[in-house]
């Protein structure tokens, strides 16, 4: 009896130990932290000796061919081709550009000065900064109004009445967007990492649509100037003769097809007519015109350029 009565003590004080070490388990702190400073890495080898285990190398920099001819053009920034097509029966001339550095998308005021009426051709502003790529921009000096914003800084921020009153805005990542102008203070948007933004319109494509085009010259036949995005860093400028028999011009449905057709997400129409004109390396490509008879540059406020960037012998 004594012997049985042992037994059971000993069995209820070690169901009782067990009962503490248990609860004193659930006691155990909880940390977000890691314990200790060691991370494993599963892209670094954890041991630098074994011939088994993959190396990390630094790439070696891509050395990109200067190239310069009349219709292609190369250097480290950027890589350029000209194309010159037919759409809907008139002469399309398309730069195909694809930017390794977002500094090499450079805007340009006529005589280097932002103002009201201040004007200076294309070809003019191109040879003098050494562009090789230049097209008109949205004669902002004609309407002074809109959001303007060149080289990551803020110039003007008066919005326009609808239907003209969507910016083109152009970021430091290269993405092409378009902006309701009044919907967000200029010095927001430029905060914001927008680079360029010129006030023109209308929106041809977004997310790869043609947009609602309304405009008072959106169905008659023109000259176009219109810029648009394959996707960010990559980008087309588009200048379309018109106003002749070889070459009527574009519809705005139309110039928003051609981007289209070319692989744009998104596109959107510069000032055109008489203003429209594309440089090329040295040349102006389209035939600029007023009413199809007589031929030449007409003097503009601003350019959207694509200009080689100079850099140090230590650079």
């Amino acid at each position: 009896m004594k012997r049985t009565i042992l037994l059971i003590i000993f069995v209820i004080f070690s169901l009782s130990l067990s009962s503490i070490t248990l609860y004193d388990a659930f006691l155990l702190e909880v940390t977000e932290k890691p314990i200790g400073n060691e991370i494993i890495d599963p892209n670094v080898p954890t041991d630098p000796t074994d011939p088994t285990d993959p190396i990390d190398e630094i790439p070696e920099p891509i050395v990109y061919e200067n190239i310069s001819t009349d219709t292609e053009y190369q250097d480290q920034d950027m890589t350029i081709r000209l194309e010159k097509i037919r759409k809907f029966g008139s002469d399309v001339y398309v730069v195909y550009v694809q930017v390794r550095n977002i500094e090499v998308v450079h805007s340009l005021f006529a005589k280097d000065t932002f103002g009201k009426n201040i004007s200076e051709t294309t070809s003019s502003m191109a040879k003098r900064t050494g562009a090789i790529v230049a097209i008109n921009g949205d004669y902002y000096g004609y309407r002074f109004r809109g959001l303007i914003i060149r080289n990551g800084r803020l110039y003007l921020d008066t919005p326009r009445k609808a239907p003209d009153n969507m910016s083109m805005n152009l970021n430091i990542n290269g993405v092409m967007s378009a902006i309701l102008e009044g919907s967000d203070t200029g010095q927001n948007i430029l905060q914001s990492g927008v680079y360029q933004s010129y006030s023109f319109g209308p929106v041809l494509v977004d997310n790869k649509e043609i947009q609602s085009l309304k405009s008072n010259y959106a169905a008659k036949k023109n000259p176009r100037s219109a810029i648009g995005m394959i996707e960010p860093f990559h980008y087309i400028f588009l200048a379309a003769d018109g106003r002749t028999a070889q070459s009527p011009g574009l519809t705005m449905k139309e110039l928003a097809q051609t981007f289209v057709d070319l692989g744009a997400t998104f596109a959107y129409n510069l000032d055109g007519g008489g203003s429209s004109a594309l440089w090329f390396n040295g040349r102006i490509v389209n035939k600029p015109t007023f009413d199809g008879t007589k031929f030449g540059e007409r003097t503009v406020s601003d350019v959207l350029t694509l200009t080689p960037i100079t850099r140090d012998d230590n650079d």
